[in-house]
Protein backbone atom coordinates (compact mmCIF):
# COMPACT_ATOMS: atom_id res chain seq x y z
CA UNK A 1 0.00 0.00 0.00
CA UNK A 2 1.17 3.49 -1.26
CA UNK A 3 1.45 5.94 1.74
CA UNK A 4 -0.73 9.23 1.44
CA UNK A 5 1.42 12.52 0.92
CA UNK A 6 -0.09 15.42 2.69
CA UNK A 7 1.10 18.37 1.04
CA UNK A 8 0.90 22.01 3.82
CA UNK A 9 0.79 25.14 1.73
CA UNK A 10 2.50 28.51 2.93
CA UNK A 11 0.12 31.51 4.51
CA UNK A 12 -0.56 33.27 1.48
CA UNK A 13 -0.98 30.72 -0.30
CA UNK A 14 -3.69 28.48 -0.68
CA UNK A 15 -3.50 24.37 -1.54
CA UNK A 16 -3.57 24.97 -5.28
CA UNK A 17 0.03 26.14 -5.01
CA UNK A 18 0.83 22.25 -5.18
CA UNK A 19 -1.40 22.12 -8.52
CA UNK A 20 1.47 21.77 -11.10
CA UNK A 21 3.23 19.22 -8.49
CA UNK A 22 0.27 17.09 -7.95
CA UNK A 23 0.14 17.27 -12.20
CA UNK A 24 3.27 15.56 -12.43
CA UNK A 25 2.93 12.77 -10.23
CA UNK A 26 1.05 9.45 -10.39
CA UNK A 27 -2.34 10.10 -10.23
CA UNK A 28 -2.87 6.80 -8.07
CA UNK A 29 -1.05 8.21 -5.40
CA UNK A 30 -3.24 9.25 -2.66
CA UNK A 31 -2.50 12.89 -2.04
CA UNK A 32 -3.81 15.12 1.00
CA UNK A 33 -3.35 19.07 0.74
CA UNK A 34 -5.74 20.57 3.45
CA UNK A 35 -6.49 23.94 3.38
CA UNK A 36 -4.89 25.72 6.79
CA UNK A 37 -7.28 26.13 9.65
CA UNK A 38 -7.01 29.36 10.86
CA UNK A 39 -5.40 29.02 14.47
CA UNK A 40 -3.49 30.95 17.39
CA UNK A 41 -0.39 29.74 16.69
CA UNK A 42 1.71 27.05 14.66
CA UNK A 43 1.18 23.93 17.44
CA UNK A 44 -2.68 24.84 17.19
CA UNK A 45 -3.27 24.17 13.15
CA UNK A 46 -0.96 21.39 14.27
CA UNK A 47 -3.33 19.54 16.26
CA UNK A 48 -6.64 21.19 14.02
CA UNK A 49 -4.86 19.49 11.08
CA UNK A 50 -4.57 15.84 13.12
CA UNK A 51 -8.33 14.55 13.28
CA UNK A 52 -8.03 14.52 9.17
CA UNK A 53 -4.66 13.11 8.67
CA UNK A 54 -4.09 9.14 8.25
CA UNK A 55 -2.65 6.99 10.44
CA UNK A 56 0.50 7.13 8.87
CA UNK A 57 1.86 9.37 5.96
CA UNK A 58 4.27 11.37 4.07
CA UNK A 59 4.16 14.73 5.06
CA UNK A 60 5.65 18.37 3.01
CA UNK A 61 5.40 21.87 3.97
CA UNK A 62 5.64 24.34 2.38
CA UNK A 63 6.93 27.59 3.41
CA UNK A 64 4.68 28.32 7.16
CA UNK A 65 2.93 24.95 6.10
CA UNK A 66 6.98 23.45 6.95
CA UNK A 67 6.26 25.09 9.78
CA UNK A 68 2.99 23.23 10.92
CA UNK A 69 5.01 19.95 9.37
CA UNK A 70 7.61 20.40 11.89
CA UNK A 71 4.91 20.97 14.69
CA UNK A 72 2.68 18.10 13.65
CA UNK A 73 6.29 15.51 13.54
CA UNK A 74 6.72 17.00 17.25
CA UNK A 75 3.01 15.98 17.86
CA UNK A 76 3.17 12.40 16.31
CA UNK A 77 6.44 11.49 15.30
CA UNK A 78 5.32 7.81 14.79
CA UNK A 79 2.69 8.94 12.51
CA UNK A 80 4.90 10.93 9.75
CA UNK A 81 7.25 8.27 7.70
CA UNK A 82 9.31 11.32 5.87
CA UNK A 83 9.01 14.84 5.86
CA UNK A 84 10.01 17.55 3.30
CA UNK A 85 10.36 20.96 4.08
CA UNK A 86 10.42 23.60 1.31
CA UNK A 87 11.11 27.07 1.90
CA UNK A 88 11.67 26.57 5.14
CA UNK A 89 14.62 26.30 7.54
CA UNK A 90 15.78 27.40 11.11
CA UNK A 91 16.33 30.23 11.51
CA UNK A 92 20.54 31.61 10.90
CA UNK A 93 21.16 34.08 13.85
CA UNK A 94 19.18 34.89 17.59
CA UNK A 95 17.59 38.04 15.81
CA UNK A 96 15.85 35.73 13.23
CA UNK A 97 14.69 33.22 15.91
CA UNK A 98 12.90 36.04 18.40
CA UNK A 99 11.70 37.21 15.30
CA UNK A 100 10.43 33.70 14.23
CA UNK A 101 9.07 33.13 17.96
CA UNK A 102 6.95 36.24 17.46
CA UNK A 103 5.63 35.15 14.14
CA UNK A 104 4.28 31.99 15.24
CA UNK A 105 2.34 33.00 18.63
CA UNK A 106 0.71 36.18 16.04
CA UNK A 107 -2.42 34.77 14.13
CA UNK A 108 -2.24 33.74 10.43
CA UNK A 109 -3.10 37.39 8.84
CA UNK A 110 -0.54 39.38 10.57
CA UNK A 111 1.40 36.47 10.29
CA UNK A 112 1.53 36.61 6.66
CA UNK A 113 2.51 40.62 6.73
CA UNK A 114 5.64 39.95 8.89
CA UNK A 115 6.70 36.66 6.90
CA UNK A 116 8.75 37.29 3.70
CA UNK A 117 11.83 34.86 3.27
CA UNK A 118 14.71 36.25 1.78
CA UNK A 119 14.93 36.03 -2.16
CA UNK A 120 17.97 33.55 -2.07
CA UNK A 121 16.28 31.23 0.20
CA UNK A 122 13.90 30.23 -2.01
CA UNK A 123 16.25 29.47 -4.50
CA UNK A 124 17.97 26.91 -2.36
CA UNK A 125 14.79 24.73 -2.31
CA UNK A 126 14.83 21.28 -3.84
CA UNK A 127 12.09 20.47 -5.78
CA UNK A 128 9.68 18.23 -4.81
CA UNK A 129 9.16 16.79 -8.00
CA UNK A 130 12.43 16.02 -8.49
CA UNK A 131 12.61 14.11 -5.59
CA UNK A 132 9.65 11.71 -5.76
CA UNK A 133 11.04 10.71 -9.35
CA UNK A 134 13.69 8.98 -7.59
CA UNK A 135 11.49 7.30 -4.80
CA UNK A 136 8.40 5.63 -5.10
CA UNK A 137 5.61 6.19 -5.90
CA UNK A 138 6.43 6.68 -9.21
CA UNK A 139 5.63 10.17 -11.32
CA UNK A 140 4.42 10.14 -14.36
CA UNK A 141 6.85 10.94 -17.06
Amino acid sequence: MTLPLVLLHGLNNSPAVFARVRAELDPEWPIIAPTLPIAEDVDAVAAALLPILPDRFLLCGFSFGGYVATALLAAVPERIAGLALIGSGPPRTRRQAARRARRQSLGPRQAAMSASPPRARRRRCIPIISATRQSTPRARR
